[in-house]
């Protein structure tokens, strides 16, 4: 995970896009809501719990490394 989420931090930088620690919570936050509830994860029960809860700590590394690598920048 360590590896993918520091090459699409690396792909957001390049993107242009920013992103800030409160950022990088409310879009693991979201990314769990709609894999968990909207994409009926539930239904899975066990599984799909911890198939909604790896992928939004995915996504908030993801972003808070993007935001590492900006505050390097300054």
């Amino acid at each position: 995970m360590t590896r993918y989420t520091t090459l699409g931090a690396e792909e957001a930088l390049e993107k242009g896009e920013k992103c800030s620690p409160f950022m990088a919570i409310l879009k693991g936050h979201f990314k769990f809501f709609k894999m968990f509830v909207l994409q009926l994860g539930f239904l899975d029960g066990c599984t799909g719990f911890l198939l909604a809860r790896n992928s939004a700590f995915g996504i908030y590394l993801k972003y808070f490394k993007t935001y590492e690598l900006n505050s390097k920048d300054l």
